[in-house]
């Protein structure tokens, strides 16, 4: 299946509810993902970091950069009280704990 988006040509193909990225083989569970995705391989990145000017194609990976030059940690973990920048690196951490 190919589609038309913005001017910009995608292609995808869909089988049973999964979106497939041609260009990877990477797999999504929606088509929106999917062109969220599509955007990297295009290199369009928009959201640019003020302080070491590296970029993103979406704002929330921003956010999660900026973290790194703020020291920002709002994930804590509720058994040892450490800090993470990142909800994932929290969830890896507590699966530590029940080792």
């Amino acid at each position: 299946m190919s589609g038309s988006h913005g001017g910009i040509q995608q292609s995808f193909m869909r089988d049973n509810q999964t979106y497939i990225c041609e260009i990877c083989s990477k797999t999504f569970c929606d088509e929106c993902s999917l062109k969220t995705h599509l955007i990297l391989h295009r290199g369009k990145r928009a959201f640019v970091c003020p302080v070491c000017a590296k970029c993103f194609a979406q704002k929330g990976n921003l956010t999660v950069h900026l973290r790194t030059h703020t020291g920002e940690c709002p994930y804590q973990c509720n058994i040892c009280n450490k800090n993470f920048n990142h909800s994932s690196n929290l969830s890896r951490h507590y699966q530590a704990h029940r080792k």
